[in-house]
């Protein structure tokens, strides 16, 4: 699903850094701030019962 609005926020990650974000969050991936870098994504599924 798509969304016109701008986003309230941002989280800016640092090296080191990661973030969790659950099947209801809205999230940007991809964002470059000042150059593009190398990112490494890793997906993970968790069944819920």
């Amino acid at each position: 699903m798509l969304f016109g609005e701008a986003p309230v926020f941002f989280s800016k990650l640092q090296q080191g850094m990661f973030a969790v974000f659950f099947p209801t969050d809205l999230h940007m991936p991809n964002i470059k701030v000042n150059e593009p870098v190398k990112v490494k994504k890793v997906v993970m599924k968790v069944s819920v019962q």
